[in-house]
């Protein structure tokens, strides 16, 4: 039996009930082993207890999701807010630069890049 698997075997269901709902506010891997009272390199050596503590973080991504989603219209702002802190989402940002296909082509000619006379070349 694998040093992780000793480890995973040796948890009772309290253990996991703490691990997973300290997971699911997304606390990191260091934070739950500590809490837990599991030596980190214990922690990261066993695969199942990495797992499950994955899988609880993105069960609760998929919750604040839902939350976001049913919350929106009502209070977007702090949907928005929400999705920043929790998801990593950010704000699209379209920027305009008020280039016409005149001055385009104007800055064209400038720079050389194509053909062409400038205004003051009459």
């Amino acid at each position: 039996m694998a040093r992780g698997d000793k480890l995973w075997e040796s948890l009772t269901d309290a253990d996991l009930k703490e691990i997973g709902d300290n997971a699911r506010i997304g606390c990191s891997n260091e934070d739950i082993a500590l809490l837990a009272g599991i030596p980190e390199a214990s922690f990261r050596l066993c695969p199942k207890l990495c797992a499950y503590a994955t899988k609880k973080r993105a069960s609760h991504r998929r919750q604040v999701r839902l939350d976001q989603e049913k919350h929106s219209k009502n209070t977007p702002v702090g949907a928005i807010w929400l999705g920043k802190q929790v998801l990593g989402q950010t704000d699209k940002q379209q920027v305009n630069h008020g280039v016409n296909a005149e001055t385009a082509s104007l800055l064209g000619m400038l720079d050389g890049s194509s053909k062409g006379k400038l205004p003051s070349d009459d």
